[in-house]
């Protein structure tokens, strides 16, 4: 009796682990492209930039992330600057 009640577990467990990964695989990927206009800067430059959101799968803008990061990093991989942006339509400026 023990022995059933273990494999019975031991499926209902992976079933719930397989039906978990599916849901996960269904989620589109995607990719973050950043437009700048210059890869050196001194101090007192500014920086402009564009971030485009894209499905990996189409290549088109997404509207499934509402929210970006830039880190902008020195030479010594000192972080300089974070900006939290609003992605709009998959892109900010």
């Amino acid at each position: 009796m023990k022995k059933i009640i273990n494999i019975t577990v031991f499926l209902l467990t992976s079933m719930a682990c397989f039906s978990q990964t599916k849901k996960f695989d269904s989620i589109p990927k995607e990719t973050i492209i950043a437009n700048i206009n210059t890869n050196f800067l001194i101090t007192g430059e500014t920086l402009f930039y564009k971030l485009n959101c894209l499905n990996k799968e189409t290549n088109h803008l997404t509207n499934i992330s509402k929210i970006a990061y830039v880190l902008l990093i020195n030479d010594t991989k000192e972080i300089v600057l974070k900006h939290k942006l609003k992605l709009l339509n998959g892109t900010c400026y």
